[in-house]
């Protein structure tokens, strides 16, 4: 047996999920090692192609200016939130508001279709498109900023404050803490983009976030950075490799190397260069399972979706992961995705139902019934704890599930099982959770991950 090696977490896959659930954690003093097989930075995310550009399905690239949308997250990153501004403003409300950006004219609308017509009508297809836009968005800025602000001010307290404050607060530096100037040294020779990046994140992040407070500026652009470059291998890898140094910086480990075992149960592990990575926890940000290389894997190919696993004992179950259930997704890909039960408070005899949500296109009578199929025989192997039976299955696309290129690209099924309760799961439950975007927008996916699972260390 190899050599073993105790940890507070194993996290495999260095992501941008994966890195930021390590740094988190060692930022709060939990001993985390990050394993990552393949040769760089940067990971892979679920995505549909909006005009050939790739559009993440986490905080969608390519959307109007609702909630988590494009134009919202930029915006709100200096203080403008344009899903008021379209309910508030006198402008707004008696003609649209048509931004000229360069060579390209958008008309900024609330209605998502429309919204990413007049995308693919301006922009090329490809990454220099989707560059193009980004920086085209500091050209909005300067449009809207007068609807909301005629006399913007940093000292100010005016109608907006409060959101420029809310960005200072979920900046990069509340989440990962300060870096060190020497971290930037490796930003030679990468693409602008990213330098711009990086010139925007020193001014915030290096100064103790105590020091001063960013003008609107300055959170435009670290808003632009951390959201718009994810979409950018370059961009993601950069960011990658800056978390990753913060999580070393605050003492954790680093592993590159392939992975040959992974292991359940109440110690769960990692094998990777002859050495056993034991977890009290252990976080898999993949897409296939841990010593799949992807070698076969045609070029551009997406996965189906980008997961989250864990592998807990099931008498320390984290509070705050009660909202999920483990579901099986496209089984031509191995896909895996989020399951999120809703309870119907209607009356004591409605029955508690899991919504499992998966990619994939339309169907038929033929396809609805192979899936119904596969959902129950994924979730009697890998949760026998859950029994039940598929009670329907269908199509769906809403403001829980958004997608922006066609409303059939989802299929939902509603589970019902015979137990309820994490506390039933059995020894070693592992669940699937989909990545819900970028963790320093908001409070995403990673970050309430690396809360769970330092709760989860606490009850040990």
């Amino acid at each position: 047996m190899p050599s073993a090696t105790r940890y507070d977490v194993v996290v495999v896959g260095g992501g941008l999920a994966g890195a930021a659930v390590a740094a988190l954690l060692a930022k709060r003093g939990r001993r985390v090692a990050l394993v990552e097989p393949r040769p760089d930075w940067g990971g892979r995310y679920a995505a549909r192609r909006v005009g050939g550009v790739p559009v993440p399905l986490g905080a969608t690239l390519a959307m109007g200016y609702e909630r988590l949308g494009v134009a919202d997250a930029y915006f709100e990153a200096i203080g403008l939130s344009l899903s008021l501004l379209s309910r508030e403003s006198p402008a707004m409300k008696r003609e649209p508001v048509q931004t000229i950006w360069g060579p390209h004219r958008i008309t900024m609308t609330a209605n998502r279709p429309d919204f990413i017509e007049e995308l693919r009508r301006e922009y090329r297809v490809g990454e220099p498109g989707v560059e193009a836009m980004l920086t085209d968005l500091d050209a909005a800025r300067r449009t809207l900023a007068p609807l909301c602000d005629p006399s913007p001010s940093e000292a100010a307290e005016g109608a907006w404050a409060h959101l420029r404050h809310a960005a200072a607060a979920r900046s990069f530096a509340a989440r990962f803490g300060r870096l060190d100037p020497a971290d930037y040294a490796e930003a030679r020779g990468w693409p602008a983009p990213l330098s711009a990046y990086l010139d925007a994140l020193k001014s915030v992040v290096v100064p103790a976030a105590s020091d001063r407070v960013a003008g609107a500026e300055t959170l435009y652009r670290l808003g632009l950075a951390l959201q718009g470059l994810v979409a950018l291998p370059a961009g993601r890898s950069g960011l990658c490799r800056l978390l990753v140094a913060r999580c070393e910086a605050l003492g954790g480990r680093v592993v590159r190397a392939p992975i040959t075992a992974v292991g359940g149960g109440r110690r769960p592990f990692v094998e990777a260069e002859g050495e056993r990575l034991e977890g009290v926890a252990l976080v898999v940000n993949a897409r296939r399972p841990p010593g799949d290389d992807g070698v076969a894997e045609a070029p551009g190919e997406s996965g189906a979706t980008v997961t989250f696993a864990f592998t807990l004992p099931a008498d320390r179950v984290p509070e705050a992961m009660g909202r999920f259930l483990l579901v099986s997704g496209d089984g031509e890909r191995d896909g895996w995705a989020l399951s999120r039960f809703r309870l119907d408070d209607g009356g004591q005899g409605t029955p508690r139902e899991a919504v499992a949500v998966s990619c994939a296109g339309p169907m038929d009578a033929r396809r609805r019934a192979r899936e119904a199929g596969r959902f129950a025989e994924r979730l009697t192997k890998l949760a026998p704890f859950a029994g039940g039976a598929v009670t329907s299955l269908g199509a769906i696309s809403d403001d829980e599930v958004p997608d922006p290129v066609e409303a059939k690209a989802w299929t939902v099924a509603a589970w019902r099982p015979r137990r309820w309760g994490w506390a039933q799961a059995g020894r070693s439950p592992v669940w699937w959770l989909a990545d819900a975007g970028s963790p320093w927008i908001d409070d995403a996916a990673a970050y309430r991950t690396a809360l769970a699972v330092e709760q989860h260390i606490r009850l040990v």
